[in-house]
C-alpha cells in the first residue's frame, strides 16, 4: 500500500470545496467523502438514484472534473418528490438542469424517469459506483438494491444514505444491517443522517480503498476524519444560508426605505397643495387653522397610542417568554412531584408503614420529638426480591463532620503527596473544575482523562499557562462513566502518591432537580483552602483514615441503597473475599467524588480490572459495573484496613443526621474513631456485612418490620 498516495488523497478531500450548496442540507456532511471515494475508486460509470437538489450528485461530478477522471455520471430521478422528501415544483429540476449544463454536460446526464424505467438503460456489470438515496422505506431501498445489483461491476462500491435514521418509516438502516452480514467489506458514517458503504466481492485490488475495510482501527479513524471534514462543510453551508437570509432582509429593508421615501414625497406634494389651497381661500383661514390644530392634536394622540402599543407589544413578548420559562419550571416540578409521589406510595404501601401505625399513634403521647422520630424510620425501605425491585436502605445512624472545623488554623508544616484524578466528559465544565482545583493550598499533580482527541485539545487549551503542578491528559474509551477511567487509565498513579482526589464533570441530564448536585460536591470537597486544610488535618490526625467523602446530597439521600446492583455487587465482592447481604448496612460516596489515601483502594486495585469489563456508555442510569464500584468504595476502604468518614457543610445539608462539630484540633483523631460507621466485620479470612438489624430498634421489633428480605446464609 502506497501510504504517500493515500495521505495525498485524504488531504485532497480536506481541500475539496463544493461549488454548490443548496437546500436541503441533509447530505452536505458527506461531500468530502464523495470527493475522496471518486479519487480512490475511479469508476468508469457512476449512477445516483435520487438526486433532488443535487448537493450529493454535483459533489461527485465536481470530483470527476477536478481530478480529470474518465467517469460518466448519471443522475436518475423524477424530480417530483416522494413521501419522505415531500413534493416539490418544476423549479427544482430546472435549477439542477441549468447547473449541470453550465458545468458538467460533457460527462454528466440527467435521466428523468422512475428508477425501474431507467434500469434497462445500463448494461450488466457496468456500474462501478452506485449511490442509492430514493424512497427510504425498507421495502423500497431493498427493491432498488436488488434490482440494480446485476448492473454492478465486480468490486463495485455502493453507498446508502440515511442509515442513521430510524423514525418516519425509514428502513435503510435495517437493510444495511442485513448487507453487512453478506458483504465483509463495509463501514458506516453516523453523521449527516448516516452513510453506509459496502464493496462487492471480486474485482482488482484497490490498496487506496481496501485498507479501510480490512482494519477496524483505520475505519474508526477515517470515520472520525470525514465526520470532522463534513462538519466544516456544514458550517460553510450555515454561513451561506445566513448570508442569503441577511441579503433577503437587506432587500426588504431597501424596499421599505424606497416606499417610505415615496410616501414622504407624496406627503410633501400634499402639503404643498394644502398650502396653495390655504393661500387661495383666505376667507376660510380661521376655519382651516382650527382644523389644523385639531389634526395636530389627533396626530399627537396617534403617536402616543403607537408608543403605548409598542410598549404593550414588548411587555407581551416579555410575558410570553416568562410564561415559557414558567412552563419549563412547572414541567420540571411535575417530574419531581411524580418521583416523590412514587416514593410516598411505596412507603404507604409497605409492611413497615402498616405495622408501625400503632407506634406512630402512641408517639404523640410519649413525647418523641419530630427529629428523633424521623431518624427511627427508614425513609425509603426496600421491599421484596432484589431481582424484581430496586433496593433502598438510606443510612439512619450516620455521622457527618461539619466542615470547615471551628478551631483556628495554625501554621502547618504538611506537604502531602497529592494526585488529583479527574475524568472530563463534558468539556464545557473544564473551566469550572479548574477554578475549584485551584483552591487546593498544596502542591499537586493533575491527571485528566477524556474520550476524544478534540476534547483533549480543548482541555489542553484551558490549561494553557498552568503552573500548579504537572499535568497529563490521557484518552480512554467511553466505558464505565468516570469510574473506569480513574481506576484503570491511571492505575500506575496510585503507587506514586500517598493521597488522591477523585473528580469528574458530573451532569445529571435525566433529572433537572439534580443540576446543582455537582456544585454541592465541589463546595463540600473544595469549597475553600481552609476546607482542604481541614481534610488533611483529619488524614494526619488518624493514620488509618482512608477516605473522606461528602455527605449525601439532600435530593438523592432517600435513594441510597443497592438499587438494581445487588446481585452484580455480590458477585464482584467475592473477588475481594467480601460477603455482602441485603440486610447489611450500605453507604458510599454518592456522586463518586471524594478524597482518599491510595492504600485504602489496594484491595480493589489489586483485582486487576480491565476496561473491557465495563459496559460501553449508552445512557445507563443504573445496573452497570460503574454503579457497582461506586457503591463499594467504603467497603473497599474497610477491606484494605482503613476507616472512612463523611463531611458536610451545615448550610448545604438540610436533613437530620449526627453533625459533629470539631472545636479542638487535638480531639480530631479520637472523634474520627468514635464516629466510625462500620460496614464490615471480619471472621477468619473473610469479610461480612454488618447487619442492619443490630442497630437499636426503638419499637423492639426485628428488621422485617421495614419490609426487608433477609437472605439465607
Amino acid at each position: 500500500m502506497n501510504r504517500g498516495s493515500i495521505f495525498t488523497e485524504l488531504l485532497s478531500a480536506a481541500e475539496f470545496l463544493p461549488s454548490r450548496l443548496v437546500f436541503p442540507a441533509g447530505w452536505i456532511g458527506h461531500i468530502p467523502f464523495a470527493s475522496w471515494i471518486m479519487q480512490v475508486q475511479k469508476p468508469k460509470i457512476f449512477v445516483e438514484l435520487g438526486t433532488h437538489s443535487g448537493n450529493s450528485y454535483f459533489s461527485f461530478c465536481q470530483a470527476v472534473s477536478d481530478h480529470s477522471l474518465p467517469t460518466k455520471c448519471f443522475a436518475v430521478d423524477t424530480w417530483l418528490g416522494d413521501a419522505h422528501s415531500g413534493e416539490y415544483g418544476e423549479d427544482v429540476f430546472q435549477d439542477v438542469y441549468s447547473f449541470n449544463q453550465e458545468n458538467f454536460k460533457l460527462f454528466s446526464k440527467l435521466i428523468r424517469m422512475p428508477f425501474d424505467d431507467a434500469f434497462n438503460a445500463f448494461r450488466n456489470s457496468s456500474i462501478d459506483l452506485l449511490h442509492i438515496d430514493g424512497l427510504h422505506t425498507y421495502e423500497a431501498v431493498k427493491h432498488d438494491f436488488e434490482q440494480w445489483l446485476p448492473k454492478l461491476n465486480v468490486g463495485a462500491v455502493v453507498l446508502f444514505h440515511d442509515t442513521n435514521v430510524r423514525d418516519n418509516n425509514f428502513g435503510v438502516w435495517k437493510l444495511f444491517e442485513e448487507l453487512k452480514e453478506r458483504y465483509q467489506k463495509n463501514f458506516e458514517f453516523f453523521h449527516s443522517h448516516g452513510l453506509g458503504v459496502i464493496r462487492l466481492d471480486g474485482g482488482a485490488e484497490n490498496a487506496s480503498l481496501d485498507w479501510i475495510f480490512a482494519d477496524g482501527a483505520s475505519q474508526q479513524k477515517i470515520i472520525g476524519y470525514f465526520s470532522s471534514l463534513g462538519k466544516k462543510i456544514q458550517e460553510k453551508y450555515s454561513l451561506l444560508d445566513s448570508n442569503n437570509r441577511l441579503a433577503q432582509f437587506n432587500q426588504s429593508i431597501i424596499a421599505r426605505d424606497t416606499e417610505i421615501s415615496e410616501l414622504r414625497d407624496k406627503l410633501i406634494g400634499q402639503e404643498k397643495k394644502l398650502e396653495a389651497l390655504i393661500l387661495s381661500i383666505e376667507d376660510k383661514d380661521t376655519h382651516i387653522s382650527s382644523l389644523n390644530e385639531s389634526i395636530i392634536a389627533r396626530d399627537t394622540e396617534i403617536s402616543e397610542l403607537r408608543d403605548k402599543l409598542i410598549g404593550q407589544e414588548k411587555k407581551l413578548e416579555a410575558l410570553i417568554l416568562s410564561i415559557e420559562d414558567k412552563d419549563t419550571h412547572i414541567s420540571s416540578l411535575n417530574q419531581s412531584i411524580l418521583a416523590q409521589r412514587q416514593v410516598t406510595n411505596e412507603i404507604l404501601s409497605s409492611n413497615s408503614w402498616k405495622f408501625t401505625k400503632p407506634f406512630r399513634f402512641l408517639s404523640s403521647f410519649t413525647g418523641l420529638s419530630k427529629k428523633n422520630h424521623k431518624k427511627d424510620l427508614i425513609p425509603t425501605p426496600f421491599k421484596g426480591d432484589a431481582k424484581k425491585n430496586p433496593h433502598y436502605l438510606p443510612p439512619y445512624d450516620e455521622s457527618n463532620f461539619a466542615i470547615p472545623f471551628n478551631y483556628k488554623m495554625d501554621d502547618e508544616a504538611n506537604n502531602p503527596s497529592i494526585a488529583i484524578i479527574c475524568h472530563i466528559f463534558y468539556v464545557d465544565l473544564a473551566s469550572e473544575i479548574m477554578d475549584y482545583i485551584l483552591r487546593v493550598p498544596y502542591q499537586f499533580d493533575l491527571f485528566i482523562t477524556t474520550d476524544t482527541e478534540e476534547k483533549k485539545n480543548y482541555i489542553l487549551r484551558e490549561l494553557a499557562g498552568w503552573k500548579k503542578g504537572a499535568v497529563e491528559v490521557r484518552l480512554v474509551e467511553n466505558r464505565g462513566r468516570d469510574i473506569a477511567p480513574k481506576l484503570i487509565s491511571y492505575r500506575d498513579v496510585y503507587e506514586r502518591y500517598e493521597f488522591f482526589l477523585h473528580l469528574h464533570s458530573k451532569k445529571s441530564p435525566h433529572l433537572a432537580e439534580l443540576s446543582s448536585w455537582r456544585r454541592y460536591l465541589f463546595e463540600t470537597l473544595l469549597g475553600s483552602e481552609n476546607i482542604v486544610r481541614n481534610i488533611f488535618d483529619a488524614f494526619y490526625a488518624d493514620k488509618q483514615l482512608g477516605i473522606i467523602g461528602p455527605a449525601h446530597f439532600d435530593i438523592i439521600r432517600n435513594s441510597i441503597g443497592w438499587g438494581w446492583n445487588f446481585e452484580a455487587a455480590k458477585r464482584f465482592c467475592k473477588k475481594m473475599n467480601i460477603n455482602i447481604a441485603l440486610d447489611g448496612k450500605i453507604d458510599f460516596p454518592s456522586g463518586s467524588m471524594f478524597w482518599g489515601r491510595s492504600a485504602a483502594l489496594k484491595s480493589l486495585l489489586d483485582i486487576g480490572l480491565t476496561l473491557d469489563e465495563f459496559q460501553v456508555e449508552d445512557g445507563q442510569l443504573d445496573n452497570s459495573l460503574g454503579h457497582v464500584i461506586e457503591r463499594l468504595y467504603y467497603y473497599v476502604c474497610e477491606r484494605s484496613g482503613y476507616r472512612w468518614i463523611k463531611i458536610g457543610r451545615p448550610k448545604l445539608v438540610s436533613y437530620d443526621s449526627n453533625i459533629i462539630f470539631v472545636e479542638d484540633k487535638n480531639t480530631l483523631g479520637s472523634l474520627i474513631q468514635e464516629a466510625q460507621y462500620n460496614l464490615l466485620f471480619q471472621r477468619g479470612g473473610q469479610f461480612f456485612s454488618t447487619i442492619s438489624e443490630n442497630h437499636p430498634n426503638k419499637f423492639g421489633h426485628d428488621n422485617h418490620l421495614w419490609g426487608m428480605a433477609i437472605p439465607q446464609r
